[in-house]
């Protein structure tokens, strides 16, 4: 005791202070896939960061094809969009509680999800609201988040009517819907009327519609991203590989279109082959992908609404379905889903320019990533 005492005092007359442990945080990849090539569901990935690798922690088979999902801002819950079987019979949503220390999900509840064909699943950054986007019906669903982040039934499905000219537009297609950071507005894509919508949000989350962007006809508007600044927004059009970068008028939620992009390489022919777009984190960057042989394109941001192409990026697989920007803006995680791949790109946040880690995980199917970090 009286040694213990002596190295204590020592320490102190040194003005050496006991070590306190370091506890790194955990960061997890919570991966979707579609009911094909002996796909388990959902599956739940650890990331290091210092080694660049990928560890796989759990795979959930709650129903078929959890193709898109979206976590709460508060970090605590997960949202996933199931098919029920064939688009006839509708699908369904699903909320998770994540584990806070291991990062696996136990399911809360679920409901039927407005619609048929799901596509995609948001959250009200404020954490009071899920959307459901659904493509084969062309409704849109809006759902109430519970305290215990379950979800309470629809209080609001909306039909879209309408279609376009190409063969994939004989009636619409909600594609996806894209709440504004403040969560005042809420953008959706329809890619089967040329239309993003844009709806102004109620305190109860009715959806009152307020203004329009009209892509040209036969476009075919997928999926759309808001940078961080809020002030821009960036648009794929799927049927002619098109990439539109908007102003947005953050008091009205109105979309005012800029310059119009052909996204994919040159000499490289075939169209209807977009998925998704991103802005990095440090909102220098815009990261768009095609199915073509390179596929992300990757632009840099000038002055409002002005893109210049940096890169077609070498995806090393194929058909990248979705992407995940690190939130630290070191990596790119990318969806394969035509060659049931996790992949792992190295991002340099100067340039922007994408390089393969080495690292794949695989994923049948694959078609949705998103990251959560843990303390």
């Amino acid at each position: 005791m009286r040694l213990l005492m002596l190295i204590v005092w020592s320490c102190l007359s040194l003005g050496m202070t006991t070590p306190v442990p370091h506890h790194a945080e955990k960061e997890f990849l919570y991966v979707g896939s579609f009911a094909s090539r002996g796909s388990e569901g959902l599956y739940v990935f650890r990331f290091d960061r210092t080694t660049g690798r990928l560890s796989r922690v759990q795979a959930l088979s709650d129903g078929k094809s959890p193709n898109f999902l979206a976590i709460s801002p508060d970090k605590k819950h997960l949202y996933a969009i199931y098919d029920r079987g064939p688009q006839e019979q509708g699908g369904n949503v699903t909320a998770y509680r994540i584990d806070p220390m291991s990062g696996m999900l136990d399911k809360l509840n679920d409901q039927p999800c407005g619609g048929r064909g799901p596509a995609h699943v948001s959250v009200d950054p404020l954490g009071r609201f899920v959307y459901v986007s659904n493509y084969g019906s062309g409704t849109l669903a809006v759902y109430p988040v519970r305290q215990d982040g379950s979800l309470a039934e629809a209080t609001q499905v909306i039909q879209d009517k309408g279609s376009g000219p190409h063969p994939n537009q004989r009636g619409p297609h909600v594609h996806s819907a894209i709440p504004s950071r403040d969560g005042k507005f809420l953008y959706v894509c329809d890619l089967g009327i040329d239309k993003v919508l844009v709806y102004r949000v109620g305190g109860d989350g009715k959806l009152t519609e307020v203004s329009a962007f009209t892509s040209r006809p036969g476009a075919g508007p997928r999926q759309f991203a808001i940078a961080p600044d809020g002030q821009s927004a960036y648009l794929v059009e799927e049927l002619i590989s098109h990439l539109v970068s908007f102003s947005r008028d953050t008091a009205t939620g109105a979309l005012t279109a800029g310059q119009h992009f052909a996204m994919l390489p040159e000499g490289y022919e075939e169209r209807g082959s977009d998925a998704t777009v991103f802005v990095s984190p440090d909102n220098q960057f815009v990261y768009a992908t095609n199915w073509g042989p390179k596929g992300i394109s990757v632009y840099r941001i000038g002055q409002p609404g002005q893109l210049t192409l940096v890169q077609h990026a070498d995806i090393h697989g194929a058909h990248p379905r979705d992407i995940c920007i690190d939130q630290k803006g070191q990596y790119v995680f990318v969806a394969n889903m035509g060659s049931d791949e996790l992949t792992v790109l190295k991002r340099d946040p100067h340039t922007g320019i994408l390089t393969y880690s080495g690292e794949q995980a695989q994923v049948p199917a694959v078609s949705c990533i998103v990251q959560l970090f843990l303390p």
